[in-house]
């Protein structure tokens, strides 16, 4: 009998180690589990930011692309104003020119003329390869 009570006795110590080692498993999983959900929702709140930033970051580019097609359109408008301003003061060049040598020849006779349509064509001709040259 006493060697039976025994056995009973060290069967039900491993049990109640086993169920210990069993309870501290579950703690340990209950932690694991607990800290896994601290990190999952810390991860969330910096998904959550980084949404924020993406979307300022969409919202300043489409700001910036209108910002640019409006900078686009002025500059093409003052393009053509450039262009239109430059053709007028060529037209006032050659208005002034044909008068110039209208004005030679009724004062000074056809050799005048000549020498001042010369004269006025070099102008032209310096003007011309001055502004190639900027280029």
């Amino acid at each position: 009998a006493g060697v039976k009570s025994q056995q009973v006795r060290d069967k039900l110590i491993d049990q109640t180690t086993e169920l210990e080692q069993g309870q501290r498993r579950l703690e340990d999983a209950t932690r694991i589990a607990m800290e896994t959900e601290s990190i999952g929702a810390d991860i969330l709140t910096d998904l959550r930011s980084q949404r924020e930033t993406i979307n300022r970051a969409r919202n300043n580019l489409a700001q910036t692309d209108d910002n640019l097609g409006t900078a686009n359109r002025s500059l093409r408008r003052i393009g053509q104003r450039a262009m239109a301003n430059q053709m007028l003061l060529w037209f006032i060049i050659v208005i002034l020119a044909v008068l110039l040598c209208f004005l030679l020849y009724a004062k000074l006779g056809v050799w005048a003329l000549v020498i001042g349509s010369l004269l006025v064509a070099l102008l032209l001709f310096v003007l011309v390869r001055r502004r190639t040259w900027r280029r």
